[in-house]
């Protein structure tokens, strides 16, 4: 899944940068199912938008998704909610721009 490629090594290197102590197959395997709870999610609901919905929905559907894994990754990883909501941002605009970049290039 290009979700999970592109958030999987933000995420691990964002956790190291801000010096958060935690077993790696622990935070791999959270960040792991924080995208398999949302991602399908966010793929259902981006389908049903119609053009003219398609902006304001994907803004609506990635602020979901944002929100939730961050208090995903604050309630199973030692780390404090501003923490946690910097990192999810930062890995879903990773890979909602390389899945652009990529649609874009099709």
């Amino acid at each position: 899944m290009l979700t999970l490629a592109v958030e999987l090594p933000v995420v691990i290197v964002l956790l190291r940068r801000a010096s958060v102590i935690v077993a790696w197959p622990r935070a791999v395997t959270v960040i792991v199912l924080a995208s398999l709870v949302t991602h399908p999610f966010a793929w259902r609901a981006a389908r049903a938008l119609s053009p003219d919905e398609y902006t304001l929905g994907i803004a609506i559907i990635e602020s979901v998704v944002v929100a939730v894994e961050a208090l995903w990754l604050r309630a199973l990883l030692p780390i404090g909610l501003k923490t946690a909501a910097l990192t999810s941002l930062i890995a879903n605009a990773a890979s909602f721009g390389v899945g652009a970049l990529l649609w874009w290039l099709r």
